[in-house]
């Protein structure tokens, strides 16, 4: 499947994932606050259980990714993150090399944390603002439910899916890339975007640049929020294209580059 196509059918994936694991969790943040009065140490069911799943349908489309990058690159079976015969034995998760792995969990704890975070002061504040109205607990909750509920199906959810899904389409693919049996037959790569919207790809799309271009961590995909942008590794040049340093005129735009 093609990194963009994949990228925007894997944000719709993380998407509904994370809207079903938030919303227990909203429920019992509600409850809580509405027994305490307070979000201090506000207990929440259902967060080790929306780590796993979301952690789980990461790795999936990390591992989707890894096929597909695989099977484009010439020998591309011979590219191993690991040498172990058990290796059939392990989970998606588990095949993922280690660093991208790493990445996972950092992603998933920091999606998490925030998400819950801000799941907080939205019921806290609907909490308040309903109490001084005088609403029954009744009314209070379904405000606060509401609350919640506006979050979760908000904007906030659907670009951290979006950035999610592309930061791990794209974060397994350089891993694979960057592995010295893939990197010996690779002597560029391509930045692409097929429907470029934002200053930074459209100057950086068609870019052809040496594998050893320093820039070519600095403008590694996402860029910004709903970014569709990746990079294709070039084994053999083609009749008219050249290597050409990363383009000097995105150095203007860096300001526009949100991680």
């Amino acid at each position: 499947m093609k990194p963009s196509k994949q990228i925007k059918i894997s944000s719709q994936i993380i998407r509904e994932v994370m809207e079903m694991g938030l919303r227990p969790i909203a429920n019992s943040i509600v409850d809580s606050i509405l027994k305490t009065e307070t979000i201090k140490k506000t207990k929440k069911t259902g967060v080790a259980q929306y780590k796993r799943d979301l952690q789980s349908a990461i790795a999936v489309i990390a591992s989707d990714s890894l096929d597909y990058a695989r099977k484009k690159m010439p020998n591309g079976s011979k590219v191993k993150f690991m040498e172990d015969e058990h290796t059939l034995l392990l989970g998606e998760f588990e095949k993922l090399p280690l660093k991208v792995q790493k990445k996972i969990r950092n992603q998933v704890d920091l999606i998490v944390i925030t998400q819950v975070a801000d799941l907080e002061k939205a019921a806290a504040f609907q909490h308040s603002a309903s109490i001084s109205s005088s609403k029954s607990m009744v009314e209070a909750r379904f405000d606060m439910i509401e609350k919640t509920d506006k979050y979760i199906d908000g904007n906030a959810i659907a670009a951290g899916s979006h950035t999610t899904a592309a930061t791990t389409v794209n974060n397994v693919r350089n891993a694979f890339h960057a592995t010295p049996a893939a990197m010996e037959q690779i002597v560029a790569f391509k930045f692409v975007n097929d429907n470029p919207k934002t200053p930074i790809c459209i100057d950086l799309n068609g870019t052809i640049y040496s594998k050893d271009d320093p820039d070519h961590f600095k403008y590694t995909a996402p860029l910004h929020f709903n970014c569709d942008s990746y990079n294709i590794p070039i084994y053999k040049l083609k009749k008219g294209e050249e290597i050409k340093k990363i383009k000097p005129s995105t150095a203007k735009l860096e300001a526009t580059i949100q991680f």
